[in-house]
């Protein structure tokens, strides 16, 4: 995957819902404190063929990841997060402005 955009190396992770999670920067983000598994980051609403990545660099929580609001990850059902667990990076692509392709 070519990785375009901006990046934000401290992020901390806040929030519950969709509605509290913290708003994620940049393209691409490295979230360095979840001080707690329920807490998330939402992603900024990128246009069409715009990348991604969020990297989970907390040492002991997994981190929520919400799309934008009525968008969808994969096919799940809209405004579901990704849990992503510590250590790992979600890396995707907006299809369009609802439909968004992750792999971590």
């Amino acid at each position: 995957m070519f990785v375009d955009g901006d990046f934000a190396a401290a992020v901390s992770a806040a929030g519950t819902t969709q509605g509290t999670a913290t708003t994620l920067p940049a393209n691409h983000n490295l979230v360095t404190v979840v001080t707690d598994s329920a807490n998330g980051v939402i992603l900024k609403a990128l246009a069409k063929g715009e990348v991604f990545s969020v990297a989970n660099g907390d040492a002991a929580q997994s981190l929520k990841l919400y799309p934008p609001s009525g968008a969808a990850f994969n096919g799940m059902t809209a405004n579901d997060p990704l849990t992503l667990p510590v250590g790992f990076c979600a890396m995707g692509r907006f299809v369009s402005k609802t439909v968004i392709l992750v792999t971590y």
